[in-house]
């Protein structure tokens, strides 16, 4: 992976999501994530990264294909809202949608985005 940040312009990983979601959750000030919408942003950068990546790994990318459908399963059924269009689309990968521009979300909201990436997509890598 020496040639990762040569490719990759805009490195990112589910560690730093989950610590980021973590100061996000405690608030402290200039953190990332404002709504869980934030959160999804920034897990779709991390597929992007891995896609781009790893084009030709099978292993790797059928490991990234997993990660999505159990993201999104499991998104679901924590209750909170992915882009609209996403439903039709069960088997492509989750859309980005566009920054929340209403301000910060109930930290609820982004504490169960920070419980779902933490526990259930950590189980499955």
């Amino acid at each position: 992976m020496q040639d990762y940040f040569d490719r990759i312009k805009r490195p990112y990983d589910l560690g730093t999501c989950l610590k980021e979601v973590e100061a996000s959750v405690k608030g402290k000030p200039g953190t990332k994530f404002s709504s869980a919408q934030d959160v999804l942003r920034g897990i779709q950068l991390v597929w992007d990264n891995c896609e781009a990546y790893n084009k030709g790994n099978d292993d790797v990318l059928q490991c990234c294909e997993r990660a999505k459908k159990v993201l999104r399963k499991q998104w679901e059924a924590a209750g909170l809202s992915l882009p609209q269009g996403s439903d039709e689309q069960r088997d492509q990968p989750l859309a980005v949608a566009k920054p929340d521009t209403d301000g910060p979300s109930d930290p609820a909201e982004i504490a169960a985005g920070y419980e779902l990436v933490q526990g259930e997509l950590h189980a499955t890598l």
